[in-house]
Parts: C-alpha cells; sequence; structure tokens
C-alpha cells in the first residue's frame, strides 16, 4: 500500500526523506541507471543510448533527448547509498532492451561488446566515500567491473510469466488470485487496493512492465534478502512501476517489507536540477 507521496525538489530534500523513511533497515537495494538500446544503422550494431558512451556526432540528438537520464539517476543513486551507512547496499540497472530494438538485432553481441558497467558508472560509484556499496547483477554481489552486470527487462518479464506459471501448474496461487481457465489460456487478476480488478498474468500475452518489476524485485530479494528496495525509474513508467511494486509480496511472498519509487523525468534533461523537475516518491509498506 503507498502510505504517502513526497515532491523532493533537490538532492538534499530527497536524501533525508529516504533516510527518514529507510532508518532501521538492514539491507537496501538500489535501482538506478536504467537506459535504452539504441540500434546503430552504420555499424549494424546495438548501442547502450548512455551520454558517455554516445560520442560520436551522429548521435547528438538522441543523446541530448534520452542517454543523459542514466548517468544522472546513478549519480544520484550513488549519492542515497553513501547516505545510508548503517545498512548493507547493493546497486543494480536494468538495460530497456526490447522497446526499440529492431527485429533481427543480436542481442547477444550486445551483451557481449558491453560486458561491464560503463566506466562512467564505476568512477560514480567508486566516488561514494563509504566502499560498502556493491554491485548487485543477475548473478548475485559483485565489484563494480563485474562483467554482465544487467538486469535485461526481457528476460525479467520472460521469467515472471514462467514463475506464475510453474504457480498455476503446481495449484500454489494465493487464495486471492482468481485464476480463469479457458480455451485461450490461462489468466489471473488481483484485487488492486481501490477494489479494482487487475490482470496480473495472461497465458497468450507477454509480460508487461508491472511484470518485470515484480520480478526484479523478487530477484534482488532472492539474492540479498534486501527488506527496503528503492527504485529511480522514469516517471513515464508510472501506471506500471507501482502497481508492480505490491506484486512480488502478493503473489510470491517476497519479504521485501518497503518500497521507494522515485518516479524522475527522463527525457531532454541536462543536469540534475532538471531531475526534481516533477520528481515524485511513493513510499509503499508491504
Amino acid at each position: 500500500m503507498i502510505v504517502d507521496r513526497q515532491f523532493p525538489n533537490d538532492r538534499h530534500a530527497l536524501i533525508e526523506s529516504i533516510k527518514r523513511e529507510t532508518s532501521g533497515s538492514r539491507v537496501v537495494a538500489i535501482h538506478a541507471g536504467h537506459f535504452l538500446l539504441h540500434y546503430d544503422e552504420e555499424e549494424r550494431r546495438l548501442i547502450p543510448c548512455i551520454a558517455s558512451e554516445m560520442s560520436s556526432p551522429r548521435y547528438d540528438g538522441i543523446r541530448e533527448v534520452l542517454a543523459e537520464f542514466p548517468l544522472l539517476s546513478w549519480r544520484l543513486a550513488c549519492g542515497i547509498a553513501e547516505s545510508l551507512p548503517d545498512a548493507a547496499r547493493y546497486m543494480l540497472t536494468i538495460v530497456n532492451d526490447w522497446q526499440y530494438v529492431p527485429s533481427g538485432a543480436d542481442r547477444r553481441k550486445f551483451y557481449e561488446d558491453f560486458a561491464n558497467l560503463p566506466a562512467s558508472f564505476i568512477d560514480e560509484a567508486r566516488s561514494a566515500q563509504n566502499e560498502g556499496i556493491k554491485l548487485l547483477t543477475p548473478k548475485g554481489p559483485s565489484g563494480f567491473s563485474a562483467s554482465q552486470p544487467y538486469f535485461s527487462e526481457r528476460s525479467l518479464r520472460n521469467q515472471y510469466n514462467r514463475r506464475v506459471k510453474r504457480l498455476i501448474k503446481q495449484h500454489a496461487l494465493p487464495s486471492d488470485v482468481e485464476l480463469n481457465l479457458g480455451d485461450d489460456g490461462a489468466t489471473c487478476n488481483l484485487l488492486d487496493v481501490m477494489g479494482r480488478k487487475r490482470e496480473v498474468y495472461c497465458s497468450s500475452k507477454d509480460a508487461d512492465c508491472s511484470s518485470e518489476v515484480a520480478e526484479l524485485i523478487y530477484q534482488t530479494f532472492s539474492l540479498v534478502k534486501c527488506d527496503t528496495f528503492i527504485n529511480l525509474y522514469p516517471a513515464v513508467c508510472k501506471e506500471y512501476v507501482e502497481p508492480g511494486s505490491e506484486l512480488p509480496k502478493r503473489l510470491f511472498g517476497t519479504g521485501v517489507s518497503c518500497v521507494i519509487n522515485l518516479a524522475l523525468p527522463a527525457t531532454g534533461i541536462a543536469d540534475e536540477r532538471a531531475l526534481f523537475d516533477g520528481a515524485e516518491i511513493a513510499i509503499h509498506r508491504i
């Protein structure tokens, strides 16, 4: 349940709010640095839509519109992590590897070509004064130069669908999940806090961003047993991120008791001040 909404207007206000809301947390996981993939027609390959990785002049247009958010949000997350020295802290990042990826593009080659975090990300993490902050990868905690550091949106969606499918097969869905079995497959519904029915699974559809967030929180908890999950994400995804944050507990029994969602503007921003133009925190107590 969302118990509070806040609208921080600068870094200090944000960090003070998060310190207050995470008081007593033992393990905090922070997602930031979210980025898209861009298909380079000239090189015929996918590249990360991150400003520091798009130095060629042919990227000027997309860099100014979409590529500044990843490092700015990552830098802000490093500041948040640094301000929470009493908790074990982990940072992670997601790559949107489906939305603007043309059919036939080689995703595997992207993960081979960019097997480490960008140097700009690593430098920001290492500049944090407290050395106890660790990178969380799909395989578990590691140092900030580890290979394959990204959580894949496409993989998260597929893994979520497989997880729910297993629960259906094992007759292990929670009692408040409405399961409908028909000729076209299976669907699952849950009532939200307003009493509205919400579809959380359909065997004939791809999972959406809500499912992806649920799977990310589930996997993060499984890896490090975090009691608090902080998500710095593009505000355009709000209608999916907020309900998705409630699903891991309701569907999978995940032991995350607090989710702090920070919606930030992600397009056309040039500096950290622009991140707070419309920034919104939603505090979930689960």
